[in-house]
């Protein structure tokens, strides 16, 4: 099942940031996992639903335990407002090959269709080509490429920028 997240799951939520960034360092370097000083309580703010407008975090649950998530991102300008990023897609390894982050996805472009969302953008490690055919499948499009988009632990990854298109979309 896929929920929105909210203050109730900050713990959860935590903990499963946590095990991406372990397993999957140069894809989840995120502010959670660099700043030792979040508290559950900070984690509770992120996932609060005042801060939905800003972004927001869906989470796969089997009966009452996270097992994956995805983030939306909106921006706060106004004449960019038809348009969101999408950042940090991850699902426990024991759940992977099971459509659980197609269902994630899914259900977070049908989402932002309901909230007027036209274009989402997401960047993806130039060779990371399991998420750039995954990715293929859900209708996103090659938008650009970034060198050095990411620096982790004195390596340099280029990102591949994609963009889905809501009018085009086959889902």
């Amino acid at each position: 099942m896929i929920k929105v997240l909210n203050d109730r799951h900050a713990k959860a939520f935590y903990q499963l940031t946590c095990e991406a960034f372990r397993l999957h360092p140069s894809a989840f370097v995120h502010e959670i996992n660099e700043r030792t000083d979040y508290t559950e309580q900070d984690i509770a703010q992120l996932l609060h639903p005042d801060y939905h407008h800003h972004q927001i975090f869906f989470g796969a649950f089997e009966d009452e335990m996270l097992i994956g998530f995805v983030q939306l991102n909106f921006f706060p300008y106004t004449s960019k407002s038809h348009k969101a990023t999408i950042q940090g897609l991850f699902v426990k390894p024991d759940y992977r090959g099971k459509t659980v982050g197609r269902q994630l996805m899914k259900y977070l472009i049908q989402y932002a269709k309901q909230h007027n969302i036209e274009q989402l953008i997401l960047g993806v490690a130039s060779n990371n080509i399991a998420a750039k055919v995954f990715c293929g499948h859900l209708g996103f499009e090659f938008l650009g490429l970034e060198s050095h988009a990411r620096k982790y632990e004195n390596t340099y990854i280029d990102e591949h920028w994609l963009i889905h298109y809501m009018d085009n979309d086959p889902i």
